[in-house]
């Protein structure tokens, strides 16, 4: 019985086995792939699930700010192939394909009915930067006007959005279901761009019509987008986060140089500005993001073959500037089996001290060590390529050092260079302390009808203590403080580290302006037609002018 039972059980020779999982190229493991989960079929980390599910957790479709994104932008940037799959994301129907959806200054002006020519859609663009930094009316830039006017319906959408807690857009590739983390889209970058810039053009014109309260709701919604596209887990999301915060910047500059505010107002946009949440920090976008991406290209050249190393990295590796390396690399990597875990052993090393340089306390701790980073990136860019050196190692060791040159290139090609973004971050952190101190400025300037004489003034009232400039060099400056022509700058060096004397980059542009129009284009090729590099962070004052 127990015999007969056994044969009855085991499988016939002619039975139909389940099919094995491929054997991966590589170990999954915290040391190589860093996640473990979520899988595909195939045994391989779905890293784009990985962060969708990061990013999702505990969003709805009444929750989600990019749920109104969609309804007020319309589906034309996301590809018809992955539509269905995107919105399914989300937990929600497409939009419909036509509507009166959000446009860009471009679309609307070669769209319009009817048609202007080439040199007005060029002045349009001249007067959008004007009515983004300054109050305007319609009768001054109708176009900008009109653009305004177009975008009504989808703005009211965009503020509403806005004003929910979470942003979720999931990365979803153009190549089916299990496409890889580097196929994945962000479609939506540009819309939120868009829209930032039409409501601060919004806000200058509710403004020159003595409409505060609308200019300022105006600027906080923009504000709030900037925090929501920088729930992302991307580098993209979070420049584009900082640009549109640069933005709102801007435009409060503006109220508080050319608008005459309430001490009850003044006291709205103090506690509005208090109240915004703190940007991610750039950290942990390269630990669990940026990070991702390198290891994912890793694991598709696994299983597609080195060969796939052009359309991963975005660039045409060697096949015109180094013939010859490349030529080498793929034969050696043809007839070698490459250790795929060392290539990401060597990554994730990389990448722990980018994160361990971007989490030093201090701003010039942290250039000092990226700064090396960057170098060793540089020397690393030079030495990948030599086929000599690589020809040499291979005679000796040639797993090894095929293995070890891939993992060059590919940090080469993939690791971006954070130095510049470093100082990014802290451009934005001290951006919002030189706006804090303006609006302590402005209240304390409202309560005793006058500018203080020092920044001092407004401690311990209107501020716990004068802020650091972060980005001085030397360190410990407080922010910088001037009071020409009888009002009062507050300002930070900027990216540049240098005292610009209170000059901004809109300074900057403004004096190339002014330099062309005085016919310095006579000077091409001379020091005197270059714009000027000021790039200080400013909040200027004018002196009260009216009674408390």
């Amino acid at each position: 019985m127990i015999v007969g039972t056994a044969l009855f059980s085991s499988p016939s020779r002619g039975a139909e086995e389940p099919p094995k999982r491929p054997a991966l190229p590589y170990t999954v493991s915290k040391e190589t792939t860093f996640l473990t989960e979520p899988l595909r079929p195939d045994g391989s980390v779905d890293y784009a699930e990985a962060i969708n599910q990061r990013i999702g957790k505990g969003v709805t479709p009444e929750n989600n700010a990019a749920v109104l994104i969609w309804r007020a932008a319309g589906p034309k940037e996301i590809p018809a192939g992955i539509r269905a799959r995107y919105f399914a994301r989300m937990g929600i129907e497409p939009p419909n394909e036509q509507g009166n959806y959000l446009s860009d200054l471009d679309s609307y002006l070669i769209n319009r009915k009817p048609p202007i020519s080439e040199r007005q859609r060029e002045k349009a663009w001249d007067q959008l930067d004007i009515a983004e930094s300054r109050p305007w009316s319609r009768n001054e830039f109708p176009l900008i006007a009109e653009w305004l006017a177009a975008n009504e319906k989808p703005l009211a959408l965009i503020v509403e959005a806005s004003k929910r807690p979470r942003r979720f857009d999931p990365l979803i590739g153009d190549s089916g279901d299990d496409s890889s983390l580097v196929a994945a889209l962000l479609p939506s970058v540009a819309i939120y761009r868009t829209a930032a810039r039409l409501l601060c053009v919004r806000a200058m014109l509710k403004a020159k019509a003595n409409n505060l309260a609308g200019a300022w709701d105006d600027v906080m919604a923009c504000y709030r987008l900037s925090r929501l596209i920088g729930q992302g887990f991307t580098l993209i999301d979070t420049l584009v986060a900082v640009a549109i915060d640069s933005m709102a910047f801007t435009a409060t500059g503006a109220l508080l140089e050319n608008v005459q505010i309430s001490g009850e107002q003044l006291e709205r946009m103090r506690q509005d500005i208090a109240a915004l949440t703190p940007q991610r920090r750039l950290a942990e976008i390269i630990d669990q993001g940026e990070r991702l991406f390198f290891l994912d290209c890793v694991a598709v050249l696994a299983k597609q073959g080195l060969s796939k190393i052009d359309a991963i990295s975005g660039l045409d590796f060697g096949r015109q500037s180094q013939p010859s390396m490349r030529a080498a690399l793929m034969d050696l990597a043809g007839e070698t089996v490459i250790d795929w875990d060392h290539l990401m052993r060597k990554g994730n090393r990389r990448y722990d001290r980018i994160v361990a340089a971007l989490n030093k306390p201090s701003l010039a701790q942290r250039r000092v060590a990226m700064n090396q980073l960057r170098d060793e990136l540089t020397d690393l860019r030079k030495s990948a390529v030599d086929p000599e050196s690589l020809f040499a190692d291979a005679l000796l060791r040639p797993r090894q050092a095929v293995s070890d040159r891939v993992a060059d290139i590919l940090i080469a090609l993939l690791v971006p260079v954070i130095d510049s973004i470093v100082l990014a971050e802290d451009r934005w952190v001290v951006q919002h302390e030189v706006l804090a101190t303006g609006l302590a400025a402005a209240a304390y300037a409202h309560e005793h009808g006058r500018l203080p004489e020092g920044l001092d003034q407004l401690v311990p009232k209107y501020l716990a203590k004068v802020p650091e400039d972060t980005l001085s060099d030397p360190p410990g400056v407080s922010l910088r403080f001037k009071k020409p022509d009888g009002g009062c700058i507050i300002y930070s060096v900027g990216r540049n580290r240098r005292d610009d004397q209170g000059r901004s980059l809109a300074d900057a542009a403004k004096a190339a302006k002014a330099a062309e129009a005085e016919g310095a284009e006579e000077t091409a090729g001379t020091n005197q037609n270059r714009e000027p590099d000021w790039d200080d962070i400013v909040i200027r004052l004018k002196a009260p002018t009216v009674e408390r």
